[in-house]
């Protein structure tokens, strides 16, 4: 019978156990599964606030809203804007704003803060660059005590909206109206108011319009256009002296074609 040499059967089977664990601890790291990862929570942009809603203006008083309607049909809005924005080129004013001003703002509620501010200088006017800019005219006598309170209030209350609608402008007479000629003139060829802080008799009464005088005086259209465009400053300019604006910066070149064609052809 062959003799068989066991001397190194011990070592194979340890050489063998081992690699079976190893096998095995192999196929046991491939079958396990990672565990699962929590999932970060979806974090959801917060929602954008609605903006505030802006505050309810008061509602105007009585006077105020018959001041709206003053500062349309006196032409206020022509050279202040719709609700007293401003805005409107003043090229003549010389060291001057270049600007017609707002009545709306901090510049405004600074120099005039009272009723009584305002008030005044619809009043008494004030000449700018000795007339040569558009200036604000004197409302003295053409606006009575009431309604220069009336347009106070509205222009303090800081010009809302009271639903007053511009003047149509189509005919030389729009222009007329529009711009408050026939509030110092009256209805053509009648005259106008009496200029109460005038002391020269001939400035005594704003002179009529499409008279026999005025059409002596203003013979020709280049002549009326001169006035118009220009304006004249009565008196030097003497405070609350009710004086001809300065319309050339303030119409719009067809108005004026308009209007002095208007005033030239009226009998």
């Amino acid at each position: 019978m062959e003799r068989r040499d066991f001397r190194f059967a011990p070592l194979l089977a340890t050489v063998f156990l081992v690699i079976a664990i190893l096998v095995a601890g192999g196929c046991a790291q491939k079958s396990q599964t990672p565990p699962a990862q929590p999932t970060p929570p979806t974090t959801q942009p917060a929602p954008a606030s609605a903006p505030a809603p802006a505050p309810t203006p008061p509602p105007l008083s009585d006077a105020a809203k018959e001041g709206a309607k003053l500062y349309v049909s006196y032409a206020c809005v022509s050279c202040h804007g719709i609700g007293g924005k401003g805005g409107i080129a003043n090229p003549n004013n010389a060291g001057g704003d270049a600007t017609i001003p707002a009545l709306t703002g901090d510049d405004f509620k600074k120099d005039f803060g009272k009723d009584e501010d305002v008030a005044k200088v619809i009043k008494s006017g004030s000449i700018l660059n000795k007339g040569k800019a558009t200036s604000m005219p004197s409302w003295n006598g053409v606006l009575n005590d009431q309604q220069i309170t009336q347009l106070t209030a509205y222009i303090r209350a800081g010009l809302p909206d009271a639903g007053v609608a511009l003047p149509a402008v189509k005919t030389g007479e729009d222009v007329y109206n529009a711009y408050a000629c026939v509030k110092c003139h009256g209805p053509i060829g009648k005259g106008g108011v009496a200029n109460v802080a005038a002391t020269d008799p001939e400035d005594k009464d704003i002179p009529a319009l499409g008279s026999a005088d005025f059409h002596k005086e203003f013979n020709t259209t280049d002549k009326i256009r001169a006035h118009i465009v220009g304006g004249m400053v009565i008196e030097n300019g003497k405070p609350s002296v009710v004086y001809m604006p300065k319309w050339g910066d303030v119409m719009k070149p067809d108005e004026v074609n308009l209007i002095v064609n208007w005033l030239n052809t009226y009998k």
